[in-house]
């Protein structure tokens, strides 16, 4: 029989705290990394609103330049209307003519030199752009795009939140097991039947919150829309008939129905561990969509 290893309840206990930590700090630099690719896509974003904005105000000096112009030869037609009126002579068109095509020479001569500086304040912004482009991600990790939320009311999971839920979630105890099927939350035979099992559902959710997949507040709560929920968990429970339903655009009606019965399962899941002595981590709202919401921690502002 070959050697067998063993470790003190002690050593064991600290061996997983370091591996929750290690794991804690992963995800810490994960979602860190992340924020950096969206700071370096906000500064390009605002490198080219400079560049915009110094482009309309060439513009707008140009005009002025025309305007200005236009403002000469009439002041230059009234002196010289003036004096020939004072004079009582007749007014000469090839004066008028030749005063104005100097004045148009010497205008001409600044738009010109407007223009070049405008060709050349372009051409340094394209450049700083695409330094900046190719300085980006100094992580060598995958660009993320950080989805918007709707209607302008919810807004971004803060780092503190993302952390703080990474560190609750790492200490519930998941080793109990919590599983619930649709007809176990309804009152007839569902013509949908599948069944949640709470650790899967926790792992799915905390997924989505690492990666900033769809995250939002709503109501001060960190929160997924129910769907793409679901989705990953087909996904990760191989749950394929379903998943092609809920993905089929042309079957909204019978997601609707699917989507429910799941909300359905994850009150139900809670009430089972609140009854357990549990606290209860995930709740349901129903906004322009309904999402699943971690509640755990209380509301942030």
């Amino acid at each position: 029989m070959g050697d067998s290893v063993q470790l003190s309840l002690q050593k064991y206990v600290e061996l997983r705290l370091a591996e929750r930590e290690k794991e804690l700090i992963s995800h810490t630099v994960s979602v860190l990394e992340k924020q950096v690719v969206s700071q370096q896509k906000a500064i390009e974003q605002l490198s080219l609103q400079i560049k915009r904005v110094t482009e309309e105000r060439e513009e707008l000096k140009i005009k002025v330049i025309h305007l200005e112009k236009e403002i000469d030869i009439s002041n230059e037609r009234l002196i010289l209307l003036q004096k020939y009126s004072q004079r009582g002579q007749k007014v000469d068109e090839e004066i008028f003519e030749n005063g104005s095509n100097e004045i148009k020479h010497k205008q001409k001569l600044l738009v010109e030199e407007l223009i070049s500086k405008k060709r050349n304040t372009s051409t340094s912004v394209a450049t700083s752009n695409v330094s900046t482009k190719e300085s980006i991600n100094p992580f060598s990790i995958k660009e993320v795009q950080l989805n918007k939320p709707y209607s302008g009311k919810p807004s971004f999971i803060k780092t503190a939140i993302l952390n703080e839920y990474i560190n609750h979630i790492s200490q519930t105890d998941l080793n109990t097991q919590f599983y619930i099927s649709t007809t176990s939350v309804c009152k007839k035979i569902p013509k949908y039947c599948f069944q949640i099992e709470y650790r899967l559902l926790c792992e799915v959710f905390t997924d989505s919150i690492i990666g900033n997949s769809n995250i939002v507040l709503l109501k001060g709560y960190p929160s997924v829309v129910s769907h793409k929920i679901f989705e990953l968990y087909c996904t990760k429970s191989n749950m394929l008939d379903l998943l092609k339903i809920i993905k089929d655009p042309q079957q909204r009606s019978q997601t609707r129905v699917i989507i429910g019965l799941f909300n359905k399962c994850v009150l139900a899941l809670e009430e089972m561990r609140k009854r357990s002595g549990f606290c209860q981590n995930y709740s349901i709202i129903k906004d322009r969509y309904p999402h699943v919401q971690f509640v755990a921690l209380g509301r942030y502002e």
